[in-house]
C-alpha cells in the first residue's frame, strides 16, 4: 500500500463532498486500498495463473484391495481385590 500511494487517485464516494473540492488531500492507506484494483489492472501481477489439473485416474481397473485383518475381541475380566493377593 505504501509503495502504491504515488499511483493512487482519490476516488471519493457520493457522500464525501469534502474530498471532491480539496486538491491537496493527503492520500491515506484506505484511499490507496480503494483504488488498488485499478492499480493492479494497470501494472499487472507477477503471479501465475492456476493450472488446471483435471480429474485423477483413480484405482486401476480390476485391482482388489486386501481385506482388513480381523482381530479377536478382548474382554477384560473383573478386577481382583488386593486383599487376596497379600501374602500372610
Amino acid at each position: 500500500m505504501w509503495a502504491a500511494r504515488k499511483l493512487a487517485v482519490v476516488l471519493p464516494r457520493d457522500w464525501e463532498q469534502y474530498l471532491k473540492t480539496n486538491k491537496s488531500i493527503k492520500i491515506t492507506p484506505s484511499l490507496v486500498q480503494r483504488d488498488f484494483s485499478r492499480i493492479i489492472t494497470t501494472l499487472g501481477t507477477f503471479a501465475k495463473f492456476p493450472k488446471r489439473r483435471g480429474f485423477s485416474s483413480g484405482r486401476i481397473k480390476g485391482y482388489k484391495k486386501a481385506p482388513r485383518t480381523r482381530h479377536d475381541v478382548i474382554k477384560k475380566g473383573s478386577k481382583k481385590s488386593t486383599e487376596n493377593l497379600k501374602a500372610p
